[in-house]
C-alpha cells in the first residue's frame, strides 16, 4: 500500500567528519512506499519532474500528515 503524505522532518547538516546536525525542519510531500520500524522508504517529484527515491529515519520525523 502506498500513502500519498506530508512528512515534516529534521533537516540534517552533514560535516566533514561525516557526522550530521540537525539544524531546522523541512516540509515535503511525497508518497511513503514501505517503512519498518526504523525507516521508511519515500518516493516525491523534484523540479522539472524527476522522480526521487530515498530512506529516512524514522528518528528524524516530527510528523506526517496523510493528504
Amino acid at each position: 500500500m502506498v500513502w500519498n503524505c506530508s512528512i515534516i522532518a529534521a533537516t540534517l547538516l552533514f560535516g566533514v567528519s561525516g557526522k550530521s546536525k540537525a539544524f531546522g525542519n523541512t516540509e515535503l510531500s511525497c508518497k511513503i512506499i514501505d517503512a519498518d520500524d526504523e525507516w521508511i522508504k519515500i518516493c516525491y517529484t523534484e523540479k522539472k519532474d524527476k522522480q526521487v527515491v530515498k530512506l529516512m529515519r524514522i528518528e528524524n520525523i516530527e510528523s506526517i500528515e496523510e493528504q
